[in-house]
């Protein structure tokens, strides 16, 4: 009879103990698994930061760009590099030729 009653603790303690560590297995990959995804996140997050930075920067490239090419389609400028670079004069003049004749 007493040797019956040991082994039933035995088993009603070894279940128990299966139970505890299946239990704490469990709990350890899912912290693992949640650390994995928090780390692909913040690697993610960097990327997007990276990418943001950039993107203003080059948002910022374009405007200055723009503003360069406005300079060099002014009018004054063109007639400037006309006359300094070119040495072309203003026309005092204009004469018309009627091509339909």
């Amino acid at each position: 009879m007493r040797n019956d009653n040991i082994r039933l603790r035995f088993k009603k303690d070894n279940t128990k103990t299966v139970i505890l560590v299946a239990t704490i297995l469990i709990g350890l990959s899912i912290i693992l698994m949640r650390m994995g995804f928090m780390s692909v996140y913040a690697t993610k997050g960097d990327e997007i930061f990276d990418l943001t930075q950039k993107r203003t920067q080059l948002i910022e490239q374009n405007k200055s760009l723009e503003t360069e090419i406005a300079g060099y389609q002014s009018l004054p400028r063109i007639e400037k590099e006309a006359k300094d670079r070119l040495g072309m004069v203003k026309a005092s003049a204009f004469k018309y030729l009627d091509l339909t004749k």
